[in-house]
């Protein structure tokens, strides 16, 4: 019983470093590399490129460099993660955005920072006016790549 008791115990403190798994890849929406050209369906705009944590990376440049991916993506999808690696260059502080979708001020999701700080914003507003606000005290650095992921369900 002891031998029985010593195994199961050992196997129960392996939990934690068995890994996860993802899904496969099939349910990705977008996958944007910039090693490879855009994904079809996908356009960017005054956008440069330069080396990121792994490969290349895109570089906007903060007044008309972004990227448009198809009409109504999101449409449908109510589980999601967005996940991404950015790199800040501050020359001002107020309301730098890593992702924007939606269709003008009443129908959007952002995530960036807030207006008057460095520190990381999610806003959402959905039809019918149920707006969500998540402020955090997270203080994005100046020049140094980090990952961010945000995740819905």
């Amino acid at each position: 019983m002891k031998k029985v008791l010593a195994v199961l115990l050992c196997l129960l403190m392996m939990l934690p470093v068995i890994p996860a798994l993802a899904e496969d890849d099939d349910d990705i929406l977008v996958f944007l590399d910039f090693e490879n050209g855009m994904p079809e369906g996908v356009r960017e705009f005054d956008l440069t490129y330069l080396d990121g944590v792994k490969g290349k990376g895109g570089y906007f440049n903060g007044s008309k460099a972004y990227i448009q991916l198809p009409d109504n993506i999101t449409k449908g999808v109510y589980d999601f993660t967005i996940a991404t690696w950015v790199r800040f260059e501050y020359a001002e502080l107020d309301y730098q955005r890593i992702f924007d979708f939606g269709t003008g001020t009443s129908n959007y999701m952002f995530l960036g920072t807030a207006w008057t700080s460095r520190n990381l914003r999610y806003e959402e507003l959905v039809p019918g006016g149920t707006k969500v606000n998540r402020d955090t005290t997270v203080t994005m650095p100046n020049g140094e790549w980090v990952h961010i992921a945000v995740t819905k369900s």
